[in-house]
């Protein structure tokens, strides 16, 4: 098994084991003065994809209050420490790229426009975070109150924006994720009966987004299962 595929086997491990103990990981209930999705102590900026349901099933797991987090190194260099037997989480790194597509000589191949073709992979590794409540002698700003906008479609809406899928709009009356092209097709927003709507279907697709190769490689997106009604993609 090469290491993309042992981080992926991690990631749905972690999952099952969670909902077997009829724990729902990307369900995370709100708490005042923390922000609406897992955020790096130090840099402010918030984790996103499946990152999010693995720092909040951690985090209840373990009862947790907080949703902040940092890396060893971080909290090295902030002056902390990590309290002995304290064990860090699982995270994901991820960083899509593209290349030219080469033939055997080494010479790139072009399209029939005469560009040259590119294919997409990802730069996929697991990296480690702990908990600020795992750690001792930080500076209090890393505890302090997060002022967020009390305003859940903001909330939904970066969580879309952070989720780093491509979100297309088209005046049609379904909504899908694509396997293929890895990106979500929505109808306008002033097509659904309400921003509630078009937040909820959204985030549903998203959820199905998440099954794709370069994240949790679930059978029902990844093996062709993709239809409406399947369990197998449903999941």
């Amino acid at each position: 098994m090469n290491r993309s595929n042992d981080l992926y086997q991690k990631v749905t491990d972690e999952i099952i084991a969670a909902l077997e103990k009829g724990v729902i990981p990307w369900v995370r209930p709100w708490r005042e003065g923390e922000p609406v999705v897992p955020m790096n102590a130090l840099s402010g900026r918030f984790y996103h994809g499946i990152n999010i349901p693995l720092l909040w099933n951690s985090a209840e797991r373990q009862g947790y209050e907080s949703d902040r987090w940092l890396t060893f190194t971080q909290i090295r260099n902030a002056g902390g420490n990590i309290r002995k037997g304290e064990k860090s989480t699982l995270a994901v790194f991820y960083l899509p790229q593209q290349r030219e597509v080469v033939d055997s000589n080494g010479s790139t191949v072009l399209d029939a426009d005469g560009n040259p073709k590119v294919t997409s992979y990802a730069v996929v590794r697991e990296f480690r975070l702990f908990n600020i409540q795992q750690c001792e002698g930080l500076p209090e700003a890393f505890s302090q109150p997060v002022v967020m906008v009390d305003d859940p479609i903001a909330a939904a809406e970066q969580v879309a924006r952070q989720s780093s899928i491509v979100i297309t709009h088209r005046r049609q009356n379904r909504a899908y994720y694509s396997p293929g092209r890895d990106c979500i097709i929505m109808p306008h927003p002033e097509q659904f009966t309400s921003r509630e709507d078009y937040y909820g279907t959204l985030l549903h697709e998203l959820t199905h987004a998440t099954g794709h190769a370069s994240r949790l490689n679930r059978d029902g997106i990844t093996a062709g299962n993709h239809t409406f009604g399947n369990p197998t993609y449903s999941f």
